[in-house]
């Protein structure tokens, strides 16, 4: 039900105004279930952003979103 994850999380993130960091990463969540991995990271760097703009706490979504499903540690640091 990746397509029906996809159109909502599109529609809470117009009704936010992308103010909503949760919004960017389950919306790279449902990308990556349907395999359009580029549009998913762009997704995670936009919620990155957003965290930062309003000092909201984000973990680190990079081992769920690694195509090979291994995860790993990231070198910069991701808090």
């Amino acid at each position: 039900r990746f397509d029906e994850a996809l159109r909502s999380y599109n529609q809470a993130i117009a009704a936010s105004n992308g103010a909503v960091p949760g919004y960017f990463i389950n919306r790279a969540l449902a990308l990556r279930g349907l395999g359009q991995i580029e549009p998913a990271l762009e997704d995670v760097l936009r919620a990155r952003s957003a965290a930062a703009a309003s000092r909201v706490p984000l973990r680190d979504p990079a081992p769920i979103l690694s195509p090979n499903d291994t995860g790993g540690t990231r070198e910069d640091g991701f808090p």
